[in-house]
């Protein structure tokens, strides 16, 4: 269902250098709990989100409305994530282990 691509060597300019790409397939994820609700406009909270079949990887993240943040995962159900700057009003809160499937 979801994957990411790891290409196996990149050149100077970040193209994959012998068209061999590697996929890592991963089970469903799903968030049952996030720490907190509401946030300082200014940033900075760190939130424990908690779920099923994370998994540590660069492009894990959390995106509140439009903003990805890095999510650091600490283990298989659990991860943490920094909240950024943001205007007041009410976001949408996802997460993604590879920054594009979110859910």
């Amino acid at each position: 269902q979801h994957f990411i691509c790891t290409p196996s060597a990149r050149n100077d300019n970040g193209t994959d250098t012998n068209g061999n790409c590697t996929f890592v397939y991963y089970a469903p994820i799903s968030v049952l709990s996030v720490t907190s609700s509401a946030g300082a406009t200014y940033g900075g909270l760190t939130v424990q989100v908690t779920g099923r079949n994370f998994f540590a990887y660069p492009e894990a993240s959390c995106k509140f409305g439009n903003v990805a943040v890095f999510l650091a995962v600490t283990s298989p159900t659990t991860g943490t994530c920094v909240t950024p700057a943001h205007a007041a009003a009410q976001v949408t809160f996802e997460v993604s282990m590879n920054s594009d499937d979110y859910i």
